[in-house]
């Protein structure tokens, strides 16, 4: 597990497939993470999965709601990881 920063990072110059990220991390939040990848790697945040506990201000509210990035609700099931991680994969 990475915080946002380090997972920045580590996204430079490597293949990846999808990019599962929580809403809350240290030094860089999920909200956060999305302007980065959309500036850096366009492509790469299509393939996007934000995973939360739920939205605690509006402007989490709104970020959640978002029809162009893939949310799933804490807690997640393995089956449910696996479908969404599909569905972005055919982004691709």
């Amino acid at each position: 597990m990475f915080s946002g920063d380090e997972a920045l990072a580590r996204i430079e110059g490597t293949p990846i497939d999808v990019v599962i990220s929580d809403r809350m991390m240290p030094q860089l939040m999920g909200m956060e993470l999305v302007a980065a990848l959309a500036s850096r790697h366009p492509a790469l945040r299509r393939r996007l999965i934000i995973m939360t506990g739920g939205a605690v201000t509006a402007e989490n509210e709104q970020f959640l709601a978002r029809k162009d990035i893939t949310v799933l609700t804490k807690p997640v099931s393995l089956a449910e990881l696996e479908c969404a991680m599909a569905e972005v994969r055919a982004r691709h």
